[in-house]
């Protein structure tokens, strides 16, 4: 004997029918979104790692010129952005700077590990994160300097420089004695 399936229960099954193709298709959107969002930002932090290297190569150059005041120009707006790019130094190699440094005084450029106490050279979290990112191709650029080279934030002791200012450019100024210190102008 052949069933006979009523319309209500018909109208049921192409509705759970619909429902899972409407489901589906929001899980395929979801996941172009995502992937379009992970694009767009890979290749943010690309054009932001060429600047970076620039800025760095172009503070190395005025160094070594003797310059006292540096700029830069390419300062992110931390509202916005809270892991910015920052200055760092690694003047001795006793106290382990990253690996491309090969165990020299160096100076680099890298995403800025943020956290309540990442401006502290004692938060060994913060210090290790930011020495992580010092190597990681994709979020730092490190350079071997011929000088011990500090850089100091807004405390009196090593700490990143966040290249966070409003407006641009944020001015360094760079002190010459025993060691060379850069610090906030």
């Amino acid at each position: 004997m052949i069933k006979r399936i009523s319309l209500k229960e018909k109208k049921g099954f192409l509705l759970a029918e619909e429902t899972l193709k409407i489901i589906i298709s929001v899980i395929v959107l979801v996941l172009l979104f995502a992937l379009l969002g992970k694009l767009y930002y890979n290749h943010i932090r690309d054009k932001e790692l060429e600047q970076a290297t620039a800025t760095l190569d172009r503070l190395i150059l005025e160094i070594n010129n003797g310059a006292t005041e540096f700029q830069v120009y390419n300062p992110v707006d931390p509202k916005f952005d809270f892991n910015y790019w920052a200055l760092m130094s690694w003047p001795h190699p006793s106290h382990g700077g990253p690996l491309v440094c090969g165990g020299k005084p160096c100076l680099c450029v890298a995403v800025n590990v943020w956290s309540l106490f990442s401006g502290f050279p004692f938060v060994p979290n913060a210090i290790d994160r930011n020495r992580d990112n010092c190597d990681n191709l994709k979020k730092g650029i490190c350079r071997i300097v011929s000088k011990d080279i500090i850089v100091k934030g807004n405390i009196n002791f090593q700490s990143p420089i966040g290249f966070k200012a409003s407006p641009p450019p944020l001015n360094l100024r760079i002190n010459y004695g025993v060691q060379t210190e850069i610090l906030i102008a």
